[in-house]
């Protein structure tokens, strides 16, 4: 019976996300080994497109392995993952690594300061 129908499911956001970072990762090292050069407005582009709806969902790069390797690495309690600061993408940390990472940073008095209370309700006050 062919009604000429076709139905497509709306991808989750972070599956088409977490395609474009593996693509962008590879566009990376394929620059970063001098076989390719690209445009700095590459990146913003890709990740624009990503967040559009369009076409067949399938994902050639990502496979069920992929999405079972992602959600244990995201249910165990002894990882953290973030993303990287100047990149498209992910770190992958031991939480206790983590941890005294993050104690280190918050410890350089030259930049940060230990407050005795929250200022967040005094700020909301002012701006308004």
């Amino acid at each position: 019976m062919g009604l000429n129908c076709h139905y497509m499911t709306k991808p989750k956001p972070h599956r088409k996300r977490l395609e474009m970072e593996i693509l962008l990762g590879d566009i990376h090292q394929l620059e970063k080994n001098g076989k390719i050069t690209t445009s700095t407005a590459l990146q913003p582009t890709l990740l624009a497109e990503a967040a559009k709806t369009r076409g067949v969902h399938h994902s050639k790069l990502l496979n069920k392995n992929h999405f079972l390797a992602s959600k244990q690495l995201r249910d165990n309690p002894e990882i953290i993952i973030r993303r990287a600061d100047k990149a498209s993408s992910l770190v992958v940390n031991g939480r206790e690594e983590y941890l005294q990472k993050m104690d280190n940073i918050l410890s350089d008095t030259s930049k940060f300061k230990r407050i005795s209370r929250n200022p967040t309700n005094d700020i909301k006050r002012r701006a308004l």
